[in-house]
């Protein structure tokens, strides 16, 4: 192993890269720290924070707006030391319980940023909307709701799956005869 001095050796080496991630991890908690900072700065002081945030730290303002968007959208619950804040970017614009998903599988996969982007951009299955359901109360004679009982348990349904059912096949009829009428 060469460097600009001269001939490192493993041991160096290990410290130099051990020295490294030290930097990283500072950097990383680096970010979460302006960003909220930064995030408490505007919610008291208004966008002048940003000038003068930007005055102090060197960044430009968009680098600014980009970290405090990240701290205010991820909140602290959410957050894992296990990540990188680049991590935690990928996903800020997701809802609280969806970012928790991902971060999770990101530390169970061992995932980088670009594998976390390309897998949160996926297009996820949304839940099938279930129709809205109202309420309907019948007034049955008692033979009646002793036949829909059996008759029920015979199909091994609910007397109110029963109906439902039912209700279903009649519609699914009548509709049927209403296209053969035109």
């Amino acid at each position: 192993m060469f460097s600009a001095t001269g001939l490192l050796s493993n041991k160096d080496f290990e410290k130099w890269k051990q020295q490294g991630r030290c930097f990283l991890e500072t950097h990383n908690r680096h970010q979460w720290q302006v960003g909220d900072w930064l995030a408490e700065g505007e919610k008291n002081f208004g966008k002048c924070a940003y000038a003068e945030a930007a005055f102090l730290t060197g960044y430009k303002r968009g680098h600014l707006r980009d970290i405090a968007w990240v701290s205010s959208n991820v909140p602290l619950s959410v957050r894992t030391d296990t990540l990188t804040w680049s991590h935690h970017r990928q996903i800020a614009h997701l809802k609280p319980e969806e970012q928790m998903e991902w971060l999770t599988k990101a530390v169970a996969e061992e995932l980088t940023v670009q594998q976390l982007r390309e897998l949160a951009k996926q297009p996820r299955k949304k839940k099938e909307k279930q129709p809205k359901q109202h309420k309907l109360v019948l007034r049955l004679l008692a033979a009646d709701l002793e036949w829909l009982a059996w008759k029920a348990k015979v199909n091994g349904v609910s007397p109110e799956n029963f109906l439902r059912n039912l209700v279903r096949k009649l519609r699914a009829d009548a509709q049927g005869l209403e296209e053969a009428a035109r």
